[in-house]
């Protein structure tokens, strides 16, 4: 929490002087998406990062069950709190381009980029569980925990007894939507104001983290108060940096990336203090920072998978399973070091599919249905 309040009044700071003066509408320095090219690349090669580590989490469970042993990479869950700090600082980036943007226009552009692709993987792991009930080892056909579940409503699992819908990584999109939800709100009440509407939102955040670790309620308002929850205003005070251009892009900057994975990966005393804000918040925070401002884009491959990252975090879990069982059956005399090679590959391979055959298509499809028409052009009068 130390570390996250001087990050937070170091930039306030910076905001305050980029603020002083301004006219009563804000006078930001903004830049669009389309001109923060490499910076946003970079970023997009971090989301690729931050999916891959949660598939090599995921992944131990399978070479667990094969004989492989079960490895404690006990650092490979920090990749969701990656992605809640880029989810914040995209969040502010795409919205403070367009002030003018209203709060409707803002959650009919969330659903229709989150909800398709989720509602049709769910729908396809519901299918599997009707043809074939024991075929996963953690869902189970539970009607109303599906119906919940699609509408992002967290509830205990019935397997994991957790508050996880019925496909698992969804939780991480119900603290997502809640994110938007307060977002949005922000948006309505500050309106085309930058200022207000950041005024609004972090402190909000932060007194959810405050009044999570002061009550520490439980059930659903202790879902929605975890410490993470932080995490997105770490990112919405990186993407006000970012907006500003007061921070020229420098090799400089690979000082708090690289920093930032040692304190996720090394032993250190962060992983003692018992907030996950702490542990994986703050690096995770100090990554994407650094992931910002470093002046080479990334590489291309990876930037292709981070392209791809929603449909394979998603997709994830399934393809595994059933690598794990085509391995079972079918690999033969294959050593069996090369699965979690081969089940890696598979699940890139699938997203990559998922995100050319379903997901782009979807989303363009959503958009277009939702979004208003332009009344046809009325005819000239003789």
């Amino acid at each position: 929490m130390l570390c996250l309040s001087a990050l937070t009044a170091a930039v306030a700071r910076q905001a305050r002087r980029g603020w002083r003066g301004a006219a009563r509408r804000d006078s930001f320095s903004l830049v669009t998406v389309e001109q923060t090219g490499a910076t946003i690349r970079s970023v997009q090669c971090l989301r690729g990062l931050a999916a891959l580590m949660v598939v090599l989490h995921h992944l131990q469970n399978q070479t667990g069950r094969l004989g492989l042993g079960h490895t404690d990479w006990s650092a490979l869950p920090s990749g969701v709190d990656i992605f809640f700090v880029i989810s914040g600082f995209i969040m502010w980036v795409t919205t403070a381009s367009k002030p003018d943007r209203t709060a409707f226009s803002f959650y009919r552009d969330g659903i229709t980029r989150i909800a398709p692709l989720y509602w049709l993987i769910t729908a396809f792991l519901v299918a599997v569980l009707v043809v074939a009930p024991g075929a996963t080892n953690t869902a189970v056909l539970d009607w109303p925990h599906i119906f919940r579940s699609l509408l992002f409503i967290p509830a205990e699992h019935p397997v994991t007894h957790a508050y996880q819908p019925t496909l698992i990584p969804g939780w991480t999109l119900n603290m997502e939507m809640f994110f938007y939800l307060l977002f949005g709100a922000a948006i309505a009440a500050g309106g085309a104001d930058l200022r207000l509407r950041c005024r609004i939102i972090v402190p909000a955040l932060l007194a959810i983290v405050a009044a999570g670790l002061v009550v520490r309620p439980e059930g659903l308002l202790g879902f929605y108060t975890q410490d993470m929850v932080g995490e997105f205003a770490a990112g919405i005070l990186i993407g006000v940096a970012f907006a500003e251009r007061r921070l020229p892009r420098s090799n400089w900057f690979w000082v708090p990336l690289v920093a930032g994975f040692v304190l996720i990966l090394a032993p250190t005393p962060l992983a003692d203090l018992g907030s996950r804000l702490v542990r994986w918040g703050f690096p995770a925070s100090l990554i994407v920072f650094g992931a910002v401002f470093v002046p080479q884009p990334g590489p291309a491959a990876l930037q292709r998978l981070g392209d791809w990252s929603y449909a394979l975090y998603l997709s994830h879990p399934i393809t595994l399973a059933a690598s794990e069982k085509a391995w079972a059956k079918l690999a033969g005399p294959l050593p069996l070091l090369l699965f979690p090679l081969a089940a890696v590959v598979a699940a890139i391979i699938a997203a990559w599919l998922i995100h050319r055959v379903a997901e782009l298509p979807l989303t363009r499809a959503a958009r277009r249905l939702v979004q208003p028409r332009s009344p046809p052009a009325s005819p000239l009068a003789t």
